[in-house]
């Protein structure tokens, strides 16, 4: 919920989609691309290690290594809940139901008995799916205002 708010109905939060979308952009609007991107990293480790803190203490141990293959599962999570690779595009609650999707997925692959090496298979071609159907959809919307005479990010 404060994520919500946060990125949705702060100046901060618009300055993050600004600055993910194109950072001259966001310069030339008045943004500060430095303290935005230092901010938004130094939360992004805040939140890892707390995750780091809760996977401890439901593992009962301090593994190294105990997140390894996670950020494959986490990027396609985010990816399938509408978040552009190129930046600029995304929500939380897209990304809440990216994270829905991923573990119905990966429940119902255990549940019908495919090995973990196939589950990994069909993530990776969910990732690829998610990744062609955003390029298709932003390919859509450029020929759209291509065919209308707007332009889209064009300062001149």
């Amino acid at each position: 919920m404060l994520g919500i708010l946060l990125m949705k109905y702060t100046a901060f939060g618009r300055g993050i989609y600004a600055t993910g979308a194109s950072e001259e952009a966001a310069r030339l609007s008045g943004i500060d691309i430095f303290r935005t991107k230092l901010f938004a990293y130094s939360f992004t480790g805040l939140l890892c290690g707390l995750g780091g803190v809760m996977m401890t203490a439901r593992v009962a141990a301090a593994v190294p290594d105990a997140g390894t293959g996670m950020e494959f599962e986490a990027i396609t999570a985010v990816v399938l809940g509408g978040s552009s690779l190129k930046g600029g595009e995304g929500s939380v609650i897209g990304t809440i139901i990216g994270v829905g999707v991923m573990g119905i997925l990966r429940n119902g692959l255990n549940l019908i008995g495919v090995p973990n090496a196939w589950q990994v298979l069909f993530l990776g071609v969910a990732l690829i799916v998610a990744v062609l159907a955003d390029n298709l959809r932003n390919t859509l919307r450029w020929r759209a205002s291509a065919q209308t005479g707007k332009t889209t990010g064009d300062a001149t």
